[in-house]
């Protein structure tokens, strides 16, 4: 009967202690996410390139905007067009500037606007372009320098002077977050140079520090920056925070075999510059882009874990350099925008990576 009793207590007493090793276990976890999270503040924006698919991104963010989950951004990073949207997003959340006049804008924009030229005499006149900028940027929203971007940013640009490109990025920032970052570049000069498709547009100077001589820049997506997110790497190594999450915004994606068509467009005939022209904007794919994705969840599982993608699917197709379509291109993707939501990046792999 005692031995009855003793093992009733011992057991007892063993299911308490174990209750309460599970409870300090849980207390614990619970204290070490909410300290954790109390260490992550704010949201990264990240906007790829686009070219003329620019209407697609900016819908997407008019729609992140209107959902509200656009009320804690703390960091913005673009490259090529996304660097024009990064730019003008610093406008919208700073209240400068309204979607409805962003969109005016948008719309009233045509090629001769961009570009000037055509297939036979390539790269083309991109003096439109610096004009429309300057009355963009300069005139209309006050910016003129990095600086004056009232969200800490960066804008990448490949240096086009050095060979091979991988590893020639530069990310231009209103921060100090690397060794290029300087407030006082001219926004329109590094606007230029991220927007500067390889062979297609030309190639931009700038004066960067400790460079004897100016340096050759185009576009910020065709290096590392295809998904300009090491930007917000680097901003969270130098801050010590960690962002609540990252969300990455970007145009339609396109299969690899469908970018002939842009040289159609363009009347490009040539088939040895269609081919040399196809290995430099093949980061436009769709099979680029996943591969990106890979490379963060492999290289940076933590952030990636915070990631989440949103890129619009729709059956119309849009010449990445044809501008004359931007309201129909601003209405096909909110119209896509409004019944769908960011997906976690791992969850975005998982349902596209057999599909490329």
């Amino acid at each position: 009967m005692k031995n009855s009793k003793l093992f009733v207590s011992i057991t007892f007493l063993s299911l308490f202690l174990n209750a309460f090793s599970l409870f300090r276990f849980e207390a614990t976890a619970q204290n070490a996410k909410v300290q954790n999270d109390s260490l992550r503040k704010g949201i990264a924006i990240i906007i790829t390139g686009a070219a003329a698919r620019i209407p697609q991104e900016a819908a997407l963010l008019e729609q992140l905007y209107n959902s509200g989950s656009l009320k804690d951004v703390s960091f913005i990073s673009g490259a090529s067009s996304g660097a024009l949207n990064t730019t003008v997003l610093n406008a919208i959340l700073s209240k400068r500037i309204s979607w409805n006049q962003y969109k005016n804008i948008l719309f009233s924009i045509t090629n001769n606007q961009v570009y000037t030229g055509n297939g036979n005499t390539l790269p083309f006149d991109t003096s439109p372009l610096r004009e429309l900028l300057r009355r963009i940027v300069n005139d209309s929203l006050g910016f003129y320098k990095v600086s004056d971007l009232p969200f800490a940013s960066s804008i990448s640009a490949t240096n086009a002077g050095i060979r091979p490109l991988d590893g020639r990025t530069y990310r231009f920032s209103n921060c100090k977050i690397n060794a290029e970052s300087n407030p006082d570049f001219d926004l329109i000069d590094i606007l230029m140079a991220s927007a500067a498709i390889p062979h297609i547009f030309p190639p931009v100077k700038i004066n960067v520090p400790d460079s004897s001589h100016q340096m050759k820049f185009i576009d910020g997506g065709v290096a590392e920056d295809h998904i300009p997110f090491e930007a917000a790497r680097q901003y969270e190594q130098l801050t010590g925070i960690k962002f609540k999450k990252m969300i990455i915004v970007s145009r339609k994606n396109i299969p690899e075999t469908d970018i002939s068509p842009e040289f159609n467009y363009l009347g490009i005939k040539d088939t040895k510059l269609r081919e040399m022209l196809g290995a430099s904007i093949a980061h436009l794919s769709k099979e680029g882009f996943i591969k990106k994705l890979i490379l963060l969840k492999e290289t940076d599982p933590e952030l990636a874990a915070r990631t989440y993608v949103y890129v619009p699917d729709f059956v119309q197709d849009f010449p990445m350099l044809d501008f004359n379509n931007f309201k129909m291109q601003y209405k096909v993707s909110s119209a896509w925008a409004l019944t769908h939501q960011p997906i976690l990046l791992d969850k975005y792999i998982s349902e596209n990576v057999n599909v490329r």
